[in-house]
């Protein structure tokens, strides 16, 4: 959960971890060249809370900063770091500003090349 205390306003707001990690899935997923890797493909495991996720390919981390970490595909023929970089910009971009919290790091890793 990420809380955001409003300036100016009582109480707060906590955005829980699948909100973002939906946000940074689907802005992954409009940049051309992208193809989401199947659950079977991940170096890390998310908890089981909600296992009907379809972003389970996305990590989210928040402890002082928000960190996010993305696995994909690359399609054939796309060059992996100009789509990697894209992705960077894009889901910064989009979480930043339906959410109001800042983005300290965007990781893309790259596993693999799909057809």
């Amino acid at each position: 959960m990420v809380e955001i205390k409003p300036q100016g306003v009582k109480g707060k707001v906590i955005i829980a971890k699948d909100v973002l990690a939906n946000i940074a899935g689907a802005a992954a997923l409009d940049v051309e060249g992208v193809v989401a890797p199947s659950d079977t493909q991940f170096d890390f495991k998310l908890p089981r809370k909600n296992p009907r996720s379809q972003y389970r390919w996305v990590k989210i981390e928040y402890k002082e900063k928000l960190e996010i970490t993305l696995n994909i595909h690359v399609k054939t023929g796309f060059k992996v770091v100009g789509v990697s970089e894209e992705i960077q910009k894009k889901v910064k971009n989009e979480v930043e500003t339906m959410t109001g919290v800042d983005v300290f790091t965007v990781n893309v890793v790259a596993l693999g090349v799909a057809a």
